[in-house]
C-alpha cells in the first residue's frame, strides 16, 4: 500500500516539476524574445525552444540558429571585409542612405550584446516563480 502511495507521490511531484520546468522555460523564452537585438528580425526568428527529460533530469533548451548569433552575443574584433569573389566589390548603404561600392572595408568591430547572459542570470528567479505557481 505504501509503495503505491509513494509511486503516486513521485508521479505527482514529477508532474508538478515538469509543469514548472515548462513554465520557467516559457518565461525564459519570453525574456529572450523581449531582449534579443532586432535589426532585420532574422536572429529573433531563428530561436528554437524545447523542453525534455532524460531520466530524472529536466532540460530547457533555447537555441538561436542564425549564423550571426554568436557575433551579436560575443562581439567581434576589428577586421577587414573583402568581396567573396575575386575581383568583386562590396555594396552597402552608406551614411545618408546612398549606396557605397568598395573593394575592401576596415570594419571597426562590434561590442558584445549580453542579452543572453542577462536572461540566463534570471533563470533561478524564473524557476522559483514557476515552482510557486504550480504549488499554489
Amino acid at each position: 500500500m505504501a509503495s503505491g502511495l509513494g509511486k503516486q507521490l513521485r508521479q505527482g511531484l514529477r508532474t508538478d516539476f515538469g509543469e514548472a520546468r515548462v513554465r520557467a522555460g516559457r518565461r525564459m523564452r519570453r525574456e529572450l524574445d523581449a531582449t534579443v537585438p532586432v535589426r532585420t528580425g532574422e536572429l529573433q526568428r531563428s530561436a528554437r525552444y524545447r523542453t525534455y527529460e532524460r531520466g530524472d533530469t529536466a532540460f530547457v533548451e533555447v537555441t538561436y540558429l542564425a549564423d550571426h548569433a554568436i557575433f551579436v552575443a560575443e562581439g567581434t574584433r576589428p577586421h577587414v571585409i573583402v568581396p567573396r569573389r575575386p575581383g568583386g566589390v562590396l555594396r552597402f548603404p552608406g551614411r545618408g542612405g546612398q549606396i557605397v561600392f568598395a573593394r575592401r572595408v576596415n570594419h571597426p568591430g562590434t561590442d558584445p550584446n549580453p542579452w543572453w547572459d542577462d536572461a540566463l542570470e534570471r533563470w533561478p528567479e524564473f524557476v522559483a516563480d514557476a515552482l510557486v505557481e504550480v504549488s499554489a
